[in-house]
């Protein structure tokens, strides 16, 4: 993460080559974020070597307006940026890697857990936006739900997935759902947050005979009581 504690906090999401890569930067504004975590990112730990003119490629397209990050349609504070110097093209998707920016929550940690306390005494009426992000087979998605700890917002993802948006995802969709929401009730399959980052967390779906990975962000927003 970032030394300069200014602006706001952002997330980042990188699915690349099966894995799921996560950076966090204080930044002014999307733009601002974009740049900071390539300027910041270790390409060797994500298997990217001839990483002079690689960084230098990345660098350059990120201060290109052309290359700006795009504002995610019915989604708040979600940004995706192709990252076309990766030089690689997905061989499932046929498109490059795409960074997903959020607007991140720095307190909801602390928050979260006090909520869920509340719940369980049965008067916690406020909500927090989460924005889930799901890689499955090289393919990505991004949806949001208000719920009162990150549990519950992994049941309301799962309610609303659209698994017909996710090639080789099992096809007998009623069936599917009710299988990942039964895994809800495995702590397996409970969100983890994810050490050094604020407000971020990692879990998983069984889907069919592979492992969906899903990242979890308490997500910065106006969204109150929802």
């Amino acid at each position: 993460m970032s030394d300069l504690f200014t602006g706001n906090l952002y997330t980042i999401v990188l699915d690349y080559r099966k894995k799921t890569y996560v950076y966090q930067v204080f930044a002014k504004n999307s733009v601002e974020a974009n740049l900071k975590w390539i300027k910041e990112v270790d390409l060797n730990e994500i298997g990217i070597f001839n990483t002079k003119g690689i960084k230098e490629e990345l660098i350059s397209e990120a201060m290109d307006e052309t290359f700006f990050p795009v504002s995610m349609n019915n989604l708040q504070c979600v940004w995706s940026s192709s990252v076309t110097s990766f030089s690689e093209v997905d061989i499932h998707t046929k498109e490059y890697p795409v960074a997903y920016i959020i607007t991140t929550s720095t307190t909801n940690c602390k928050y979260i857990q006090k909520k869920q306390q509340n719940d369980m005494l049965g008067f916690s009426n406020n909500k927090v936006l989460y924005t889930i992000q799901l890689d499955y087979k090289g393919s990505t998605g991004v949806n949001q739900v208000c719920a009162n700890t990150q549990i519950e917002a992994k049941i309301k993802w799962i309610q609303q997935l659209k698994l017909n948006e996710f090639p080789g995802a099992p096809t007998n969709i009623p069936e599917t759902k009710n299988n990942l929401l039964s895994q809800t009730k495995d702590p397996d399959f409970n969100p983890i947050p994810i050490n050094g980052l604020d407000s971020v967390w990692s879990t998983s779906v069984q889907l069919g005979d592979e492992i969906g990975r899903v990242t979890i962000v308490a997500t910065q927003s106006n969204v109150v009581n929802l």
